[in-house]
């Protein structure tokens, strides 16, 4: 938990008027809360959502459904966590939001691959990949390469796995969030201990570790 960020995000919320800022700001420290306080990202999500009604906003509204998704994923709700990004793809598609439906769309092919459901969660995968790229969007990106790496070393396509791993990687190293690049070490890591290159995934647990 990133104290000193919640901290911040708190102030500036503080000293914000009722105004599109901050509903992102709202968003934000929902974020913020996903990993240890997933019931304070539901809270915050929907502050964020009834603000942004208020504020009539046209854009940006699928945003608190997407982290009430994450949020309910972390607690173990899957049916609520689909429930959500289901929404959230609904409000998305409705304001032309394509960063929010990329996300969507990412997010519910991940609640499907944790399902056992491969073949959807590949279709939802294949279609939020070239949205994130289309914006040019790194940490989307990112999510989206992983998504589908996990997917290909379930199918033990080694190979499909290493690349789209090494592109979240890649990204991730661009983006420079310590936890986020831990985080990518650890999948290559574990994907080349599975295929048998143990050289390789000593490599990349050292530097999992390393921060």
């Amino acid at each position: 938990q990133n104290f000193e960020r919640i901290n911040r995000i708190k102030q500036d919320i503080a000293s914000s008027d009722e105004n599109a800022q901050k509903f992102q700001l709202l968003g934000d420290l929902a974020f913020e809360y996903r990993f240890a306080h997933p019931d304070s990202t539901i809270y915050y999500s929907k502050l964020a959502y009834e603000l942004g009604k208020k504020l009539k906003l046209a854009l940006g509204m699928a945003r608190p459904f997407n982290f009430i998704g994450v949020a309910q994923n972390y607690k173990g709700d899957r049916l609520a966590a689909y429930e959500a990004y289901s929404e959230a793809l609904t409000i998305a598609q409705s304001q032309y939001d394509t960063l929010q439906t990329a996300h969507a769309k990412n997010n519910m092919g991940r609640v499907l691959f944790d399902q056992g459901l491969l073949s959807r969660s590949y279709d939802y995968f294949v279609e939020a990949i070239p949205l994130f790229e289309a914006l040019n969007d790194s940490t989307g990106m990112a999510y989206g390469y992983q998504s589908l790496a996990s997917l290909y070393r379930t199918q033990r396509d080694y190979s499909k796995a290493e690349e789209f791993f090494q592109k979240a990687l890649d990204l991730r190293l661009q983006l420079g969030n310590t936890r986020d690049i831990s985080s990518a070490w650890v999948y290559m890591g574990r994907l080349y201990n599975e295929s048998g290159k143990h050289d390789k995934a000593t490599f990349c647990f050292l530097k999992a570790d390393s921060g």
